[in-house]
């Protein structure tokens, strides 16, 4: 079973314009409100693949009943802890260039006592052999090591996590061993303090680093300049796709989703590479944080293009 456990979900509301014009009026168009967060975006994309998993989240007040009543809607079975204030609502607006403005809210207070609470949630569910995905920010009142803590405690029971954050909480929860790290180009070259680059052989052998300490996967994506997929002694280097981008919001969600629709279901490397490929420009073609079509993600299935590196 995969699980995802999302700390500071919201509802993006997505909207497009010619030009984003600073300090004067923007009419929005094509405005697309959704329940999101990086977790519950996980879930959905898994949904449209008819992959079963469980959403794990803080929520609270009403824009936190409207994300559990969407997610409802949408047959996702959600365990919810239950905290103060109100889940926060984002505003992120694309223009005609594809530049995407972010405006976030911070999240709502989580107290230790709630983080324990979700502790509790998730030990009673996860059983050893499942997936659990850690995906996006932390909300306020939680440390940076939050993940790393998670990390350890399941890693010891035999779940593989699979870990997609930056900043503290990615170099707290790596030195944990993650089975499975997603970061870009520029947080892993963040990370290791050199000058950002899509090069893969250079991302390869910064990679090969952190495989190193016992990390079993690592997927490095680069934009329209594809993705990096390795595992034990395979480096495989995947194309970007043309498509016809409506929104970026949610690519890397869904490029996660690939990922553990792949290990659930033990497929190779180059099938992994091709559906997260797939599935992650699918994304692209879509308004919001909504997934690609099942339709949408098999034809791009037949343009992928795959190339082995030897690093």
């Amino acid at each position: 079973m995969i699980y995802t456990l999302t700390c500071n979900p919201a509802i993006d509301k997505t909207a497009s314009l010619q030009s984003l014009q600073v300090g004067a009026l923007n009419r929005l168009e094509n405005v697309v409100i959704s329940a999101a967060g990086k977790g519950i975006n996980v879930s959905k994309t898994l949904h449209t693949l008819q992959q079963e998993s469980v959403v794990f989240a803080y929520l609270a007040g009403n824009t936190g009943q409207y994300i559990e009543q969407s997610l409802l809607e949408m047959q996702l079975e959600t365990k919810a802890v239950w905290v103060e204030g109100s889940t926060r609502t984002n505003l992120k607006v694309m223009d005609a260039n594809t530049h995407l403005t972010e405006l976030n809210e911070r999240g709502p207070h989580i107290d230790s006592e709630k983080q324990l609470e979700m502790q509790a949630l998730l030990d009673a569910n996860i059983q050893c052999s499942d997936l659990l995905v850690l995906a996006g920010s932390l909300s306020t009142g939680m440390d940076s090591d939050y993940y790393a803590k998670l990390i350890s405690h399941f890693a010891k029971k035999g779940v593989k996590v699979i870990l997609d954050a930056d900043g503290n909480s990615f170099k707290h929860a790596i030195k944990e061993v993650p089975f499975l790290i997603k970061p870009n180009a520029f947080e892993l070259c963040q990370y290791m303090n050199v000058k950002e680059t899509n090069d893969p052989i250079t991302l390869a052998k910064m990679a090969k680093e952190l495989m190193a300490t016992g990390i079993a996967m690592v997927v490095i994506s680069m934009g329209k300049d594809g993705a990096l997929f390795m595992y034990e002694d395979q480096v495989i280097y995947a194309k970007g796709l043309q498509v016809d981008v409506k929104s970026t919001v949610g690519a890397g969600d869904a490029m996660v989703a690939a990922l553990a629709y792949a290990i659930e279901n033990k497929l190779s490397l180059e099938q992994v590479a091709i559906q997260a490929m797939a599935i992650s420009a699918g994304a692209c073609t879509t308004s919001g944080t909504e997934p690609a079509s099942k339709e949408m993600i098999d034809t791009l299935v037949q343009q992928v293009v795959l190339e082995k590196i030897e690093v």
